[in-house]
C-alpha cells in the first residue's frame, strides 16, 4: 500500500515538476482529476520552478525520529529510479530533500503534512511519522 501512495509523489519529483503560476481553481482542478495526491488542505503557488530528483539528490532529516522515514524514502527511489541517494542528518544543502518532524501551526490532524517546493530544495514536515509517511 505504501508504495501505491508513494508513486505519483515520486513520479511527479523523478521528472520534475513544473508550474506555470496557474490559479488556484485550476490547481485544485488538475489535483482532484489527476488524483496524484489527496487534494491539499491549502495550495500557495508562488512562482514557476522545478525541482528534480537524480543521482546526485541526497536526502537530510532533522533528528533520528524522522531517519527512518527518510531511509524508506531512499529505498523506494531506488526500486522505481535505479539509482541510490544519499541519506543523512543535517539541515540539507541546494538540490537536497529535508525532512523534519514538527508541528504545524494551526493543525492538529496527526496525518497533515508540509510539502515545500522551490529549485532548491524539496522540504517535508509533518508532526510525525503517520504524516510524513502520507507526504510520500
Amino acid at each position: 500500500m505504501q508504495k501505491i501512495l508513494l508513486l505519483p509523489l515520486l513520479t511527479i519529483l523523478l521528472f520534475g515538476f513544473q508550474s506555470c503560476t496557474p490559479s488556484l481553481p485550476e490547481i485544485e482542478k488538475s489535483l482532484a482529476v489527476d488524483r496524484l495526491l489527496p487534494l491539499p488542505v491549502d495550495v500557495a503557488v508562488t512562482s514557476g520552478f522545478a525541482f528534480s530528483i537524480n543521482a546526485n539528490t541526497a536526502i537530510y532529516y532533522k533528528d533520528e525520529a524522522a531517519a527512518k522515514v527518510a531511509n524508506a524514502i531512499a529505498g523506494h527511489v531506488s526500486e522505481i529510479a535505479g539509482f541510490d541517494l544519499a541519506v543523512a542528518q543535517g539541515d540539507g544543502v541546494v538540490g537536497a530533500i529535508f525532512i523534519s518532524m514538527d508541528a504545524i501551526e494551526g493543525i492538529y490532524n496527526p496525518e497533515a503534512y508540509q510539502i515545500e517546493i522551490s529549485q532548491e530544495k524539496l522540504h517535508i514536515n509533518a508532526p510525525n511519522e503517520v504524516g510524513l509517511f502520507y507526504a510520500f
